[in-house]
């Protein structure tokens, strides 16, 4: 008979709770890793979301680019290309990774089917009609996603060109003057591409001017309360006269000295010497040649840095294309077609007399440009012209206000336009006078107040821009807004103009591109 090994059943307990902890501890496992899978897979969902946005990023950061950069600087894929920007690329700081995105861009002709341009040669003589941009996305260098978009472009050109003043020949104020800045994303600069620019104590003036200035191959002579805003930038020397003078930002002579006794906000930089006033920051009054000690010399508030010549550059100039009538020349530009192309009605006056009585008491709505030949000077005298729309006039030789001009605008511009001749000069207005006199035939001379209102004010001349009374605006302020463009700037009593972009068509460079968007996707 069957033997009872034990009597109790002591122990049991232990083994089905050790089942039960091993059951437990599988699911918990199961639990853990399906937890750590869904972690994992939210992760790269998430990270997939980052990335796409960061593609989209990349597109719109294009576009960005695209709206004010001209055709001779558009990104390029390749970076080094002449003044071609490179690559566009970026990062988003975006928990918990940082997303990043990488642009590829091909530019087309306007041609049917269209034809890629070669990057190297975009210009502003062959500019894109479209791009193919490609966006790359990625999240910590993974998970990659890329964003398509087809996109047209349409020229955005920079209002006449983005300067208040460019003179080609020099600049001299023996007035007071100011440039004022509008406050908008233009700036209110000035530029002189050959000779020097003279303001201050010597000449009998003073200026203040918001923006900066640029004098490609020669010297900056600023004196008297004359306060610039921004830097001053010349290739030869820079003196600022008298105590008085300030410039707020820095101040680089290229080639040449720095000296005077007026204070620089900013940096100072020099191709041989600085002269500076002992007040300067005495840890970089080292490189000044030599300080001065007896409270005379520049008072920098920056840095004073020698550099070798040499190897330093010229400031930036700003070309004037030549504004003709008819192609004579061979780089003429806004020829008679091209007004008629802008929407402009053409009104030909064949002597001074006819164009005088024309103008006497013109009212007109639209665009108009009243053109004048057989005349060597225009004498505008007690003109009332009232303007709803654009008016141009444009004549081959001198005008002159004289006797009270009114225009009165609605918004519109106005232009005053001397016809383009090759190897005009203009004999300098250093020397310090009353007013000064018309120099060539082809000035534009401003006596008796001419009163502009309501209008933004182009004038474009091969010759000299000369202003001997203050401009009016009705009474406001300022008197002129618009920008200036001609061979010299010369000014002997109260002159003031805000800066706004005036657009001469065809002449002012394509300064970006608009967008008309076909389409974007996302792709493989």
């Amino acid at each position: 008979m069957p033997i009872r090994l034990h009597d109790q059943e002591r122990g049991a307990a232990l083994i089905v709770a050790l089942l039960v902890t091993f059951v437990v501890l599988l699911l918990s496992l199961f639990v853990v890793q399906l937890s750590l899978h869904n972690t994992t897979a939210s992760s790269y969902d998430r990270m997939r979301v980052q990335s796409l946005t960061a593609a989209e990023a990349g597109v719109n950061d294009f576009f960005n680019v695209l709206q004010r950069t001209p055709p001779e600087r558009l990104p390029c894929n390749i970076p080094g290309i002449g003044l071609h920007l490179g690559p566009v690329t970026g990062s988003i700081q975006i928990f918990p990774g940082t997303a990043s995105y990488a642009v590829e861009v091909h530019y087309y002709d306007a041609s049917t089917p269209p034809v890629e341009l070669d990057c190297a040669l975009l210009g502003q003589d062959n500019p894109p009609a479209a791009a193919s941009v490609a966006s790359t996305g990625t999240t910590n260098g993974t998970v990659p996603r890329k964003m398509q978009a087809w996109v047209n472009l349409i020229k955005h050109r920079s209002g006449g060109f983005n300067a208040a003043i460019v003179a080609d020949k020099g600049m001299c104020v023996s007035g007071n003057y100011t440039v004022d800045d509008p406050g908008t994303s233009f700036s209110a600069d000035l530029y002189v591409n050959s000779g020097n620019l003279c303001i201050g104590s010597q000449q009998g003036g003073n200026m203040t001017v918001e923006g900066k200035i640029f004098v490609h191959d020669g010297s900056v002579s600023l004196g008297g309360n004359t306060a610039v805003r921004n830097d001053v930038w010349a290739w030869s020397s820079v003196s600022l006269a008298d105590t008085q003078t300030s410039v707020q930002g820095s101040v680089i002579s290229s080639s040449s000295s720095l000296s005077g006794n007026g204070s620089i906000g900013g940096s100072a930089k020099a191709g041989t010497t600085i002269t500076c006033n002992n007040k300067t920051n005495p840890a970089a009054i080292g490189n000044c040649s030599p300080p001065v000690l007896n409270g005379q010399g520049l008072v920098i508030r920056g840095q004073p840095i020698l550099r070798d010549s040499a190897q330093s550059a010229p400031p930036p100039a700003t070309s004037v294309p030549p504004v003709c009538w008819t192609a004579v020349w061979a780089d003429c530009v806004a020829t008679q077609q091209d007004w008629i192309n802008a929407g402009y009605t053409i009104e030909l006056e064949t002597s001074c007399t006819l164009a005088q009585t024309y103008l006497q008491n013109l009212m007109y709505t639209g665009n108009l440009v009243v053109r004048v030949t057989g005349c060597s000077e225009l004498v505008l005298n007690q003109v009332n012209v009232q303007i709803n729309g654009n008016l141009a006039i444009f004549t081959d030789g001198r005008i002159r206000f004289d006797t009270r001009n009114v225009f009165t605008g609605n918004g519109g511009n106005l232009y005053f336009i001397v016809g383009y001749q090759p190897n005009v000069n203009p004999t300098s207005c250093l020397v310090p006078a009353q007013s000064y006199a018309a120099t060539t035939d082809y000035d534009i001379l401003f006596n008796n107040n001419p009163d502009l209102r309501s209008l933004h004010v182009s004038m474009y001349t091969p010759g000299a821009m000369i202003f001997n009374n203050q401009t009016k605006n009705g009474g406001g302020s300022p008197p002129l807004t618009g920008q200036l463009l001609g061979g010299q700037f010369c000014s002997s009593n109260y002159f003031s103009m805000q800066f706004a972009p005036v657009l001469i068509p065809t002449v002012s460079p394509i300064a970006g591109f608009g967008q008309d968007v076909l389409w974007v996707r996302e792709v493989a």
